[in-house]
């Protein structure tokens, strides 16, 4: 090994394999996935459009969440409407 006092040479004596820890070992399995992704993404030339990220709201609008909300109810609730007025008008009652 060089320093700035010269060579040093550095003799191994005893070797030990120590379980990772569990963050330890996250940390290790994250780093090898972002290492196989960038090498993926390298070989394939993977392209990323960020297009998406101006249609993103910056705050939630709860209005046209619960707008949306109450159509698809709405809906629902013509469509057991209409099936039901379809079930009764296919069976007719006998009139005496």
């Amino acid at each position: 090994m060089a320093s700035s006092f010269g060579f040093h040479i550095i003799q191994l004596i005893a070797r030990q394999e120590r379980p990772l820890t569990e963050d330890q070992f996250q940390t290790a399995k994250d780093t090898v996935f972002q290492e196989w992704l960038t090498s993926l993404h390298d070989e394939y030339g993977v392209e990323t459009f960020d297009v998406w990220q101006q249609r993103v709201p910056t705050e939630p609008n709860f209005i046209t969440a619960a707008t949306a909300a109450a159509d698809a109810q709405k809906t629902a609730q013509a469509k057991s409407v209409s099936t039901l007025d379809a079930a009764n008008n296919a069976t007719e009652t006998p009139k005496p």
